[in-house]
């Protein structure tokens, strides 16, 4: 028997405690208003309790040492990201008016990756609002005038505190064009590359810059800017141990 769905919170509870740690509000001059509403999104009870709760646990291993200090992700370690990234982008799309079919949410399910067409890319990310989301439908214009465009995609681009991900769900087989890569600033997690990711990139990207990144991904429907500026990520030596002998 199916199981009634429930309500997820997008964002899982080691993130809302990190964020609330570092005293994030939603920048409301009321301190009443100050309180951030978490968003939630259907799912059923199953994938909820089990496989999703799973890697949402994985994934805070992986990404909590990552907001604040460099490090190497492994390839094992990018596939969780890239799989949680697309788990993510599934719930945001539920949250509304969900176009993206059945079957890509089924396949992280039972295959435990994302869909083979998805693409997943990873980038740094530094500001004072930490969850920004930018949603884009991709459409495909129709050669006759009065026809309804075609939508045949749909990308998410949202940040997590210090981290940024972008995931692209084709609805049509086709092959994507080359897209920038801000000077090296974004690796691709899925499909996979095979490389150790040197984390972090180059340059991180904010609030304002995130939406080049979610542009870089268009129809020509419109005109797409794409002024960017990026900021340089300062990256700190490693620690020596309390018994390494002083240089």
């Amino acid at each position: 028997m199916e199981q009634k769905p429930t309500k997820e919170h997008i964002y899982p509870k080691w993130l809302i405690r990190e964020l609330r740690r570092l005293g994030v509000k939603n920048g409301s001059p009321d301190p009443r208003q100050r309180k951030i509403e978490w968003p939630t999104a259907p799912a059923c009870q199953r994938c909820n309790n089990n496989w999703m709760s799973v890697l949402d646990n994985d994934a805070s291993s992986i990404m909590l040492p990552m907001f604040f200090s460099t490090r190497l992700v492994s390839e094992e370690e990018q596939l969780r990201l890239a799989l949680w990234a697309a788990m993510k982008a599934v719930l945001f799309d539920s949250a509304g008016e969900a176009v993206i079919p059945r079957g890509f949410s089924q396949s992280l399910e039972i295959f435990r990756h994302p869909h083979p067409g998805m693409h997943v890319w990873i980038a740094a990310y530094h500001d004072s609002n930490p969850l920004a989301l930018v949603i884009r439908p991709i459409y495909a214009p129709q050669p006759t005038k009065g026809e309804i465009d075609q939508l045949n995609g749909w990308c998410a681009t949202f940040s997590v505190l210090r981290v940024a991900f972008q995931v692209f769900i084709p609805f049509v087989e086709g092959n994507l064009a080359p897209l920038p890569d801000f000077h090296g600033s974004v690796a691709e997690l899925w499909p996979p590359s095979g490389k150790v990711l040197d984390w972090p990139p180059p340059y991180y990207f904010d609030s304002e810059s995130i939406n080049g990144l979610a542009a870089r991904i268009h129809d020509n429907r419109d005109v797409v800017k794409m002024e960017v500026t990026l900021t340089e990520a300062v990256r700190e030596p490693p620690e020596l141990p309390d018994s390494a002998p002083a240089p």
